[in-house]
């Protein structure tokens, strides 16, 4: 084995370590349900959000945090989307609106935290969340990519000469 082979398969290693390290996803987090409980304002409603992590605590959501929202709330005092994760009776989203009627959608427990679909199980507003982990390409594997192709290169061009 060459010097240059043996030093492009030790920085290849070393990339692939760099890159393993540096991945990272991002759970993605969309909702559509509709208000129809008493007193509710019969509203289709419907949201996204991502994260770097999976919502494990509860958390308040205002609209600009949100990928995106239809019929929701707009207030930089009020928020708009409510996570609470693995309560008394299972997790839930409470989801204020533009009337600012604020709506409960039941989830089972760990709902949040697995990749999923799950159906609302509140009999008055009807909802669908489903919980995706995206993986993010890192800088370090287009590196790795470029690296990868630049010593093929320098093998093929070893072989001819």
């Amino acid at each position: 084995m060459t010097l240059r082979r043996l030093v492009c398969s030790a920085v290849y290693l070393l990339m692939v370590g760099v890159s393993a390290a540096a991945h990272a996803d991002t759970w993605l987090y969309t909702f559509s349900g509709t208000n129809s409980a008493p007193g509710g304002d019969g509203l289709a409603v419907a949201f996204q959000f991502s994260s770097p992590a999976s919502i494990t605590t509860n958390s308040s959501l205002f609209s600009t945090q949100l990928i995106s929202c239809t019929n929701c709330l707009v207030s930089s005092l009020v928020r708009a989307v409510f996570f609470q994760p693995s309560n008394v009776y299972g997790s839930s989203v409470q989801f204020n609106d533009v009337g600012n009627v604020a709506s409960a959608y039941m989830f089972p427990f760990g709902s949040f935290a697995n990749p999923g679909t799950y159906i609302s199980g509140n009999p008055f507003n009807s909802g669908m969340l489903t919980v995706q982990m995206v993986p993010e390409p890192s800088s370090a594997i287009l590196l790795l990519s470029g690296f990868s192709a630049v010593c093929g290169i320098a093998r093929r061009k070893l072989k001819f000469e």
